[in-house]
């Protein structure tokens, strides 16, 4: 039976909305899931709650694993192919350490039991701030901005997504700080490792293919947290560091 349910899973996790992308789905508090679609359409007046729940959904489907993590690998690519290497691997070990962080974070509290208001953390606006963030980051140093400057998109971005998650209430405030926090600190990382992209960085070359990418995979869904949730509990590796009373 276990085996049936991480089959399914692992091959339900990619899935496309039925309808636009402006759509209302309903909250459902603290289990760090996307909520389920519904067939509302947003309306006038803009000001309701049903088309207020659509704009929200459509700013944190930016931030979805089916649009950031093949973000990620084409902003990888891009950046080796105008001869930054050092660049490009950095970015990539950014990204994995920052998202690699939040997986294992989210397996602990699925294994060990919430924490207060935790049971968890925000991926998306992790990687909201490593994603868009590292990206614009990578952008202003090339322009020459300055250390503080360039690291700023980083947590902007992880107030816009981290608010349309507690606005669709899938996350508490403590479970988007852990993400921003964990998101911010892989972005820095970056940037004080990487040092000033080389002269012959071609930002168009780096933007162009990232707007693509952003623009095809908006509005899919990759259901990550079910895949972490079922191996969180089908191999309970994280159970030694857990209490007797099954939290940390």
């Amino acid at each position: 039976m276990r085996d049936e349910i991480a089959t399914r899973a692992i091959f339900g996790m990619l899935r496309r909305n039925g309808n636009a992308n402006m759509q209302t789905k309903l909250p459902r508090k603290n289990q760090g899931e996307e909520p389920e679609t519904t067939g509302f359409q947003c309306t006038i007046p803009v000001s309701s709650r049903g088309c207020a729940v659509s704009v929200m959904m459509f700013l944190t489907d930016f931030a979805d694993p089916a649009v950031v993590l093949p973000l990620a690998l084409v902003a990888s690519l891009m950046l080796a192919l105008t001869g930054w290497r050092r660049g490009a691997l950095l970015w990539i070990i950014a990204v994995i350490a920052t998202l690699g962080t939040m997986a294992v974070l989210k397996m602990a509290f699925f294994a060990c039991g919430a924490v207060d208001l935790v049971r968890s953390p925000s991926g998306h606006t992790a990687s909201a701030a490593i994603i868009y963030g590292g990206l614009a980051a990578l952008i202003a140093r090339r322009s020459g901005a300055g250390l503080v400057p360039s690291f700023l998109p980083a947590p902007v971005a992880a107030i816009v997504i981290g608010f349309s998650r507690l606005a669709l209430d899938v996350h508490t405030l403590p479970e988007v700080l852990i993400g921003a926090a964990v998101g911010c600190a892989g972005t820095l990382a970056m940037l004080l490792v990487a040092g000033q992209p080389p002269p012959r960085l071609r930002l168009p070359r780096l933007i162009g293919p990232a707007i693509v990418v952003i623009f095809a995979m908006h509005g899919y869904h990759l259901h990550a947290e079910v895949v972490l949730h079922t191996l969180a509990v089908r191999y309970a590796w994280l159970a030694p560091f857990c209490t007797a009373h099954g939290h940390f």
